[in-house]
This record gives structure tokens, C-alpha cells and sequence, in this order.
């Protein structure tokens, strides 16, 4: 668990180096020319670094690491059963055409991971510091140790909706095409990208939401019957039989709950936020993480699709955080935020050792 400790604190060292300068250069006035933009990457790189490294070497650890590295073997030898998607198998048939082998394979997933969560950070302009500490302490971090090929689609939806943020709308459509190859689940997120685009063009943004978040609580109401009937003969059908829907359901209501919650009440606090796009986007998808996490007892996938929309609650608290305009109300929800997420961590993850991830071993 040391490792992991250090690793946090060396990237929250770089994180504040970066925000500082961030803050410095706004305060004054400076002009961003490229020797800034080349400090900010360096800095976000080296604040990253720390998890990419501690995930590339991995040593064996999560739940789900010998799976991978057999896969490894069987997608190039052309025998054995293969669980992953089309895209994943084809990224490792790359990684063994220049000569890599299982274990590169888990460095190259490890870097797609990082360079994309991090690059997201980056283009919304939140606070690094926050988003690097919350990326361990909502417990994505070491969960993407097992749940390898869903953490690396991830990773490519962050960089295409980085570039969506930057209306680099087309190659945003074509990364979130290579994230749906590499985890069909990601076809989710086709809805948000076209979402997006309708909040950036529409004049009533609240609006919109609202709508959107009408339409996740039909969804809700219908998903236990429909779904079953069109992934019931998918590789997503067997989850409906082996899924433990007590795994980590209560823990994902609770924290969602609370972003939501928290959201809200920034919305009837700041009104400029209300017509803000990042801020509804954002909004939408922590609400639909909330829709999927109370599904969970009645649909057992919608376990794993609470976990895909509640990684973004990474993005989420330091956007509300970003969005206070009241400095002392900004620093009473950053502790309170803080230390409810490290009791959740303790009291849920660790205390449960989700996906056997092993600092705990």
C-alpha cells in the first residue's frame, strides 16, 4: 500500500505545481505562448507518470490479470478462448507485431489509460490537484488493474471527448468508434456525443438536461425487460447470471447520490453555470451514473455500466469546485468532498477488496 501512497503523493506534488502555474499566469495577466503550453504538458505528464508506471509494471496484481495475459497468448497463437471485444484483440496482435509481449501489452493499455484521463483534466481546465487525488480515492485507479479492457476504452473516450471539448468533432467520432471495438459497452456514449453537440447549439441548456435526464428515468423503467432480450446473446448475456449485484450497489448509490446532490446545489448557487455545456454534460452523465447504480438490484449489468458512467466523477467534483465563486464555500466543499471520499474508500473498496486489487493482499 506504500507504493501506492507515494505514487498519489507524487503526482498531487506535480498536480499543484501545475495548478499553481495555471493560477499564477491567469492572476497576472501573462500571455500562454508555447514555452507555457510546453510547461503544462510536462507538468500534467509528470503528474500523471507516477500511475502509469505503477500500472505498466503491475506485477501480477488485479483479478483479472491472468485472463489478459492468456488472451495475449491465444489471440496471437489463434487457439483458446477469447473473451475480449474485436478492437482489444487487434491491439494486441499490434503490441506482438513489434515484438512485444504480455507484459507490453499491459504497459501500452496503461499509457492509452493514462494519457486519456489525464488530457481530459487538461482541456476542461479543473483544478489537477483534485482530479489526480480523486482518481485514487474513487477507486477507479485501482480498479482499472481488473477491469483492463473497459479502463482502456475509457482512456480513448476521455481523448475523444477532449477533442470534442475543442470541436475536433469528426476525430472525436473515430476514437469513440476504436474505444466501442476495444468494449462494446462504450456504444453508450455515441448518445453523449450527439448530446453534446445539441447543448452546445441549443440556447436553453438547463432545459435540455432536464430532458435528457427524463429520458435516463424512462430508460430506467423499461431497461429490466428490454435489455435482457437484446444482450441476452451477446458476451454480455452471462452476466446477467454470474454478476454479484451486492458487490459494491450500496457503495455506488451513496457516493453518486452525493455528486449529484452536490451538482445541484451548485446549479441553484451559480446561475451562469446553468447555461454552462461542460457543466450539463458533465451533470447528465453523473445523473444516468446514479440511474444505473439504483438499477443494479433489478438489472445485474447495470453494475458494470454504474462503473463506466461514475468513473467521470473524477471531472465532476473539481468542475463544481472550479465553478464556485465564493472562495470560502470552495474550500468547505473541497474538504468535505475530500474526506467523504477517503471514509467511502475505506469503508467500501478496501474494507471489501473489490476485484481483489492488491495493495490489500
Amino acid at each position: 500500500m506504500v507504493e501506492y501512497i507515494l505514487a498519489v503523493g507524487v503526482s498531487f506534488l506535480f498536480s499543484c505545481i501545475y495548478d499553481l502555474n495555471i493560477n499564477s499566469s491567469l492572476s497576472l495577466g501573462k500571455k500562454q505562448d508555447y514555452r507555457f503550453a510546453v510547461l503544462k504538458i510536462v507538468l500534467a505528464v509528470l503528474a500523471g507518470f507516477p500511475f502509469f508506471y505503477l500500472q505498466a509494471r503491475r506485477n501480477e496484481l488485479g483479478a483479472d490479470y491472468q485472463l489478459y495475459a492468456n488472451e495475449f497468448v491465444y489471440i496471437n497463437s489463434g487457439s483458446g478462448y477469447v473473451h475480449s471485444d474485436s478492437g482489444f484483440q487487434e491491439l494486441n496482435r499490434l503490441v506482438f507485431f513489434f515484438g512485444g509481449d504480455y507484459k507490453a501489452m499491459f504497459a501500452v493499455v496503461a499509457f492509452i489509460q493514462t494519457a486519456g484521463v489525464y488530457s481530459l483534466a487538461v482541456s476542461l481546465g479543473v483544478p489537477l490537484s483534485i482530479f489526480s487525488l480523486l482518481y485514487f480515492l474513487t477507486f477507479n485507479y485501482l480498479q482499472s488493474f481488473s477491469l483492463i479492457a473497459q479502463y482502456t476504452a475509457i482512456g480513448i473516450i476521455c481523448l475523444a471527448f477532449s477533442l470534442m471539448l475543442k470541436r475536433f468533432y469528426v476525430p472525436s467520432l473515430v476514437l469513440l468508434v476504436i474505444a466501442a471495438t476495444i468494449h462494446s459497452s462504450s456504444y453508450i456514449f455515441f448518445v453523449y456525443f450527439l448530446f453534446y453537440i445539441f447543448l452546445a447549439k441549443t440556447r436553453n441548456k438547463v432545459r435540455l438536461s432536464v430532458l435528457f435526464a427524463v429520458a435516463a428515468v424512462i430508460f430506467a423503467s423499461v431497461s429490466s425487460k428490454l435489455l435482457p432480450l437484446i444482450l441476452k446473446n451477446t458476451r454480455f448475456g452471462v452476466y446477467y447470471e454470474r454478476d454479484n449485484t451486492d458487490l459494491n450497489s450500496t457503495s455506488m448509490i451513496v457516493i453518486n447520490m452525493f455528486i449529484v446532490l452536490l451538482m445541484i446545489m451548485v446549479f441553484l448557487i451559480e446561475t451562469d453555470v446553468r447555461e454552462n455545456v461542460c457543466y450539463n454534460f458533465f451533470f447528465s452523465i453523473q445523473f444516468m451514473a446514479l440511474v444505473a447504480a439504483l438499477l443494479q438490484p433489478v438489472v445485474p449489468l447495470m453494475v458494470r455500466m454504474a462503473m463506466y458512467f461514475s468513473f467521470f466523477e473524477v471531472y465532476s467534483v473539481p468542475l463544481v469546485l472550479q465553478k464556485l465563486s465564493n472562495k470560502q464555500l470552495q474550500s468547505v466543499i473541497c474538504i468535505i468532498t475530500l474526506l467523504a471520499f477517503t471514509a467511502w474508500f475505506y469503508l467500501y473498496p478496501v474494507a471489501g477488496n473489490y476485484y481483489q486489487v492488491i495493495p490489500y493482499r
